[in-house]
């Protein structure tokens, strides 16, 4: 190779470098960002608890999809309210919904976080005296988009076992 292609390759390489560092710092989450997710992650903890459905799907967007435990994908609030809210013989009552976020991460408008809950619920069917008590510590990836400067979860996906508690 000729000195002058490496001079010209050496050029390049630097303009890239230069180049993708500034892209990736103009658009890095701001501490702002950050916080608004990781009160997403609150509220939803907090809506669980108090059995506040408009709370939980407020944090969605219209076109949402969950994916848990390797099952069929669910797609928009109307199918994410019937999966999760539709009533039934046995009710369920949260008595614990602990989030630890061990990543977030993004840049203005698009973001993830990573993280664990630890859940425990009761759950009885209607007019019955029984109580069955779970436990679930799960791990989940959560994908956020900034629309209108509002954060919402855009996706949400989460892997981990139940265990009833005897």
């Amino acid at each position: 190779m000729k000195p002058k292609s490496y001079k010209i390759i050496s050029m390049l390489i630097i303009l890239l470098l230069f180049g993708s560092a500034n892209i990736h710092s103009q658009g890095k989450l701001s501490e702002k960002d950050v916080k608004n997710i990781e009160k997403i992650e609150q509220d939803f903890a907090k809506a669980w608890i108090n059995n506040d459905e408009k709370g939980v799907l407020s944090l969605f967007w219209d076109d949402a999809m969950l994916y848990a435990n390797g099952r069929k994908p669910v797609k928009g609030i109307a199918e994410i309210k019937r999966v999760w809210f539709t009533p039934s013989d046995r009710i369920h009552t949260l008595t614990k919904y602990n989030t630890k976020l061990d990543e977030v991460y993004g840049d203005r408008n698009l973001a993830y976080a990573i993280g664990t809950n630890q859940i425990e619920w009761d759950s009885k069917e209607k007019g019955k005296p029984e109580v069955r008590k779970f436990t679930a510590e799960r791990h989940f990836l959560a994908i956020y988009v900034k629309r209108n400067k509002q954060w919402k979860i855009l996706r949400r996906h989460w892997n981990g076992k139940l265990k009833e508690v005897k």
